[in-house]
């Protein structure tokens, strides 16, 4: 077993159960992910002193994975093959981001949910040519759909920023349920601050690093400072009216900053939100009736802004 979350403890129990269903007879090799406090002055997102010394403390743990991986099987590992597979990742998480991108313009051609749907294949496809024939053919369909003048929305008057791991039992259910409010839900944390999102992080002839970095990345792996400076960067670049928060129930290292993201949004950028209760796994946790209140005050306080500024 190779263990590596970073800001998960649940993913640890999830291996430390499963190795024990064997008996503790296979070997477990964990790499320790830090997190990424920012409390020192120069930090920030992808800079700073601890930006670095953490960056190359995994990096370290991952050539000692590869001394475990040939001392396990006898074989010398295969260099070329890792840079050629993690050529394809870049790409296709180039491709990605350019289709993000394209989806900044209002009305949205392409929504959060639709992200949703494609975080599969950038998280377990192999790296080959057909992870970036897919994202090619994702941001080809949104291209067109910009051309024809199709919106994701029939009539957005709302775009809405998701915050919170989803609640996998709902999303067509709430795909449909914001598409009847006028709500696009444009991004959001889960799909857009992880997943292979920075690229150019990446050397194909020397992938560890930009491999580190990336597990690092987790969204749930910030300290409040660098969680702030991307959620405001995403409310500019989106144009974002309001916020959704997902309290996941059994996702408590997601939920725990989100009253602090809250207050930081409507204090820099006057942007409200809304908080509404589930759960990645159990359908129960949702109720639908205080979603759709908290939900309408939330759209009603962003008219009142509108009419505010336009007089």
């Amino acid at each position: 077993f190779v263990n590596g979350y970073a800001g998960c403890s649940t993913g640890q129990q999830w291996d430390a159960m499963t190795y024990r269903v064997f008996d503790r007879k296979l070997p477990l090799f964990n790499v320790s992910m830090p997190m990424l406090w920012g409390n020192k002055p120069d930090a920030g997102y992808l800079r700073g002193e601890e930006w670095t010394e953490v960056s190359r403390y995994v990096e370290g743990q991952l050539r000692e994975l590869v001394e475990f991986l040939e001392h396990r099987t006898g074989r010398p590992f295969d260099w070329d093959a890792l840079s050629e597979s993690i050529s394809y990742i870049k790409r296709a998480s180039e491709l990605r981001l350019e289709g993000m991108e394209l989806c900044k313009q209002a009305p949205t051609p392409a929504t959060y949910w639709d992200w949703v749907a494609s975080i599969a294949p950038i998280n377990f496809l192999p790296g080959n040519q057909d992870l970036v024939d897919y994202f090619a053919g994702v941001k080809t369909e949104i291209e067109q759909r910009i051309a024809d003048g199709v919106g994701a929305v029939a009539n957005e008057r709302y775009r809405v920023y998701f915050d919170g791991i989803m609640n996998w039992n709902k999303l067509g259910f709430l795909t449909r349920k914001f598409a009847e409010y006028d709500v696009a839900v444009v991004a959001g944390r889960y799909t857009h601050e992880s997943f292979w999102q920075e690229p150019q992080l990446i050397d194909v002839d020397n992938p560890l690093l930009g491999m580190a970095q990336h597990y690092l990345l987790c969204p749930l792996n910030h300290g409040l400072k660098n969680l702030q400076e991307l959620l405001l960067r995403r409310l500019d670049e989106y144009a974002i009216d309001g916020i959704a928060f997902h309290s996941t129930r059994t996702c408590r290292a997601m939920t725990n900053p989100q009253a602090m993201l809250a207050r930081a949004a409507e204090a820099e950028r006057g942007v409200k939100s809304f908080f509404f209760e589930g759960d990645v796994a159990d359908a129960s946790f949702y109720n639908d009736e205080l979603f759709d209140s908290r939900l309408e005050a939330m759209l009603e306080a962003i008219d009142v802004q509108r009419m505010k500024s336009a007089v």
